[in-house]
């Protein structure tokens, strides 16, 4: 049996948008304030190009949109400018930490999904996810 939708909205939430148990669903989990968004070949290694590296920012109801069991970006998510040894992304994956100046601490995988189509980066290319673009489904 998967999680009601009210404490798959929760979980979101509190993941996503840094609230707490906004159904009346009290949450233990660490405190994670920050994010990094990785891109993923096919074979799910992440990308490795000239120039790549995870974005980074907090979570917040600005940062991303929950309704009901899904989660997405709300604010255009640009990626660093491919400089060499362009590849092709197919998936993403949201690790979450406990600040941004502790890279260490970005320990917990919390979501991940396929791109909507293969994304190929060529030199000169800057990856850029539009809001929305980026979907978490929970159940």
């Amino acid at each position: 049996m998967g999680k009601s939708a009210a404490h798959s909205q929760d979980y979101l939430q509190y993941i996503y948008q840094a609230q707490n148990g906004l159904n009346g669903n009290p949450l233990a989990f660490p405190s994670m304030d920050s994010f990094e968004v990785a891109l993923l070949l096919s074979n799910g290694s992440e990308l490795s190009y000239t120039g790549y590296t995870r974005l980074r920012g907090t979570f917040s109801s600005i940062t991303f949109n929950v309704s009901g069991t899904t989660a997405s970006n709300g604010i255009d998510f640009d990626f660093p400018v491919c400089t060499g040894n362009g590849q092709t992304a197919t998936k993403f994956k949201i690790y979450a930490g406990n600040g941004i100046s502790q890279p260490s601490a970005f320990t917990y995988e919390v979501g991940s999904g396929n791109l909507n189509g293969a994304v190929a980066i060529g030199v000169g290319d800057t990856p850029k996810f539009l809001s929305g673009d980026l979907t978490i489904t929970e159940s």
